[in-house]
């Protein structure tokens, strides 16, 4: 059984106990063949693994990237398949968390580790899950809430959440 992927705390939280852990930044909703033009849209040069990518076809949130995770731990399924059906091994799982806009932390439960990844993926069904609600208006905005609470609201690729 998989716990809750995503739990928003308050903006005082460090969550994650890792000061050095401030690599990344989290883009909202761009193709998988468009990460090069969401950072040239925000005037920064990322590489594509700096970079959280929203994906309303993952199944799982996941990274290749072990040092954005804290709380590793043997993961639930040992491997992955992508959109093609490649089969990509799953090396563990774990916690990432992003400041929000706001200055809220959002922490993301349960996001698998696995070394052959491209990209870091955010699922949209995980985040639904576990109560999140995301809206979207094409390419313009992206809102996030949890009830009445507006978790992010984000506006033509501009806006980022600062990993921790």
């Amino acid at each position: 059984m998989v716990a809750d992927p995503a739990e928003e705390t308050s903006k005082d939280d460090r969550g994650m106990g890792n000061e050095e852990r401030n690599a990344g930044q989290f883009y909202h909703v761009c193709d998988k063949d468009d990460i090069g033009t969401a950072v040239a849209r925000a005037g920064e040069e990322l590489h594509p693994l700096d970079m959280w990518v929203m994906d309303s076809g993952a199944a799982w949130t996941m990274t290749p990237r072990k040092d954005l995770l804290d709380a590793v731990r043997a993961p639930p399924i040992s491997e992955v398949r992508s959109a093609s059906g490649h089969a990509v091994k799953v090396a563990g799982v774990g916690r990432a968390a992003f400041r929000a806009p706001d200055g809220g932390l959002v922490v993301l439960k349960d996001v698998l580790l696995v070394p052959g990844l491209k990209a870091n993926l955010i699922s949209l069904r995980k985040l639904g899950q576990a109560g999140v609600s995301t809206t979207t208006n094409g390419s313009k905005t992206f809102k996030g809430l949890r009830g009445d609470r507006v978790l992010w609201d984000l506006h033509e690729s501009r806006d980022v959440f600062r990993s921790m």
